[in-house]
């Protein structure tokens, strides 16, 4: 299960209008509700107008309506009325009891979600307060999963104050930092699990996955993560998902990922393609690509970080500006552009390995012999002259 509260919208007319399409459209219907005449957008939207325009609000108020999201897990077998009654339980506890709201099931993709939409405003012209509504949701949440039956996502827990940044060696709060980088990268526009892999490496984030057999034989697939530094190396021990956030990487991937293939933002592209023409070697690319927020991922058939050049299958471009992965074909490098650059790079590496050779030295010259005359001038005693 997870529950997730959207961003406040200033009205609540914007998220009875998004609900209200997805109805029209078949797409969606509303099970639940409490504090209205009937259970309708229009009775919502009386109900809302009623409380909003309020003289008694406070100036400083600027979000006046609540938006939450609902997703059970692929194993939380939940039917329409538990899930009200879950609602009912955390609308309490949030002091929306009295407060009008509704609840829209979803069946626009490929899983059921739930919608949930509430008027802060009280009748009083007060604002129920939201200051620590992510903390207490996650509360409720741990404190009712045993009573309905459901896993919980430790997704918003315990990462308040942290934002999305690559891992560096000596980082404070490095598991938490992961948790909020892989809930980053999952967000980032692109279209399979091999780009995810190439975004988690840019933030700095090596993901694998296994299988583990247990005790009776059975092999249950796992995701591991691990923070690793510029050239590689590990930072810490591999964390699983189910550690990060009490349920497999798959059921968070299915709720926060956007699938889509996405036009290629023309600013990437042209920064690729003067950073591939000023570059000899495949470091040097990387470096001209990192000075624009850009990161190359090299990939085999697997979709696994290459180790040799001989690996290499595909590359992926992945812009932290653009929030954007593009594959090598979306650009106008070719693979034998990147096995150049790469082959350049191993040349070179190679002819630093290569020890150098010492010169030859010149074998030395015997000294002349000097005739035997000019020997015996040279040792006779000196001549001396009578006075």
């Amino acid at each position: 299960m997870i529950t997730r509260i959207l961003s406040a919208p200033k009205s609540a007319k914007d998220p009875l209008s998004y609900n209200e399409e997805k109805i029209l459209l078949g797409k969606a219907e509303i099970i639940g509700g409490e504090n209205v005449e009937s259970l309708s957008i229009f009775s919502m939207r009386l109900a809302a107008k009623q409380l909003e325009s309020n003289l008694a609000i406070s100036a400083k108020t600027k979000n006046k309506a609540f938006h939450m999201a609902i997703n059970p897990g692929v194993d939380d077998n939940m039917n329409d009325q538990e899930v009200c009654a879950y609602v009912d339980d955390l609308m309490r506890e949030l002091d929306y009891e009295k407060q009008p709201y509704l609840i829209i099931k979803h069946h626009d993709i490929d899983r059921i979600h739930y919608h949930v939409v509430a008027v802060r405003i009280k009748m009083d012209g007060r604002v129920v307060r939201d200051s620590f509504s992510k903390r207490e949701v996650m509360r409720i949440q741990k404190s009712s999963a045993e009573k309905y039956g459901f896993s919980v996502c430790y997704i918003d827990d315990n990462v308040q104050g942290l934002k999305p940044t690559p891992i560096i060696n000596g980082m404070k709060h490095l598991v938490k930092q992961i948790r909020v980088n892989i809930m980053e990268a999952i967000c980032f526009k692109h279209s399979d699990k091999t780009q995810f892999r190439a975004i988690l490496r840019a933030f700095g984030i090596k993901y694998t996955q296994g299988v583990k057999v247990d005790k009776n034989g059975i092999g249950h697939n796992y995701d591991s993560f691990r923070g690793v530094d510029g050239e590689g190396n590990d930072l810490n021990r591999p964390v699983t998902a189910k550690k990060l956030f009490g349920v497999p990487l798959d059921e968070i991937y299915r709720t926060y990922h956007m699938p889509g293939q996405w036009p290629p933002c023309q600013a990437t592209l042209t920064k690729i393609g003067i950073a591939y023409d000023n570059s000899k070697d495949i470091e040097e690319f990387k470096r001209r690509l990192n000075r624009v927020g850009i990161s190359i991922f090299l990939h085999d058939k697997d979709g696994n970080e290459i180790k040799k050049t001989a690996d290499l299958e595909g590359a992926e471009f992945v812009d932290m500006k653009a929030k954007q992965c593009l594959m090598l074909e979306s650009t106008q490098l070719t693979l034998a552009n990147i096995k150049h650059l790469l082959e350049e790079s191993d040349r070179k590496r190679k002819e630093k390995e290569k020890p150098k050779e010492k010169p030859k030295e010149k074998p030395k010259e015997k000294p002349k012999e000097k005739p035997k005359e000019v020997v015996e001038k040279e040792t006779s005693p000196a001549i001396q002259r009578k006075p």
